[in-house]
């Protein structure tokens, strides 16, 4: 059983469920959609400047289909892929921001660090302690 904190409650994935009266198949997270954006936004580029929809040649309906699942498949797969659950439940979103922020925070254990300086010999001053013997007045 999962218990879910107060904070934890804020901090759930908001998620579309239709777009003005056409209801989706699947509800898609803010994170997903963002991530689909993106890999549009880099996909799209790329897929045009090495003629992409060329290679499919033809007029035909079929081809006008196949050249739209070139184009739009890898940012639907990439947004499809960032709503997955990978390692411990958590999502590749998720991994990312956690990578992030500790690369971004700054090192909390400075007091476990070497020093600038190490000595290279060190004096040891001890007392040796040894117990009183019979003949020995107190």
């Amino acid at each position: 059983m999962e218990l879910r904190t107060y904070t934890d409650l804020w901090r759930m994935d908001r998620r579309i469920y239709a777009i003005q009266d056409v209801t989706l198949p699947i509800p898609v997270g803010m994170t997903q959609l963002g991530a689909a954006a993106l890999g549009a936004l880099v996909w799209l580029p790329i897929a045009f400047a090495i003629g992409l929809t060329d290679l499919v040649g033809g007029a035909g309906e079929y081809a006008t289909g196949l050249s739209a699942i070139l184009l739009a498949g890898p940012p639907i797969a990439i947004g499809w892929a960032t709503g997955r659950p990978l390692v411990e439940g958590r999502t590749i979103g998720q991994h990312l921001a956690a990578a992030a922020r500790y690369q971004l925070l700054p090192p909390l254990l400075v007091r476990l660090s070497v020093p600038d300086r190490v000595p290279t010999s060190q004096r040891l001053h001890a007392l040796i302690w040894t117990p009183r013997t019979k003949d020995e007045p107190t």
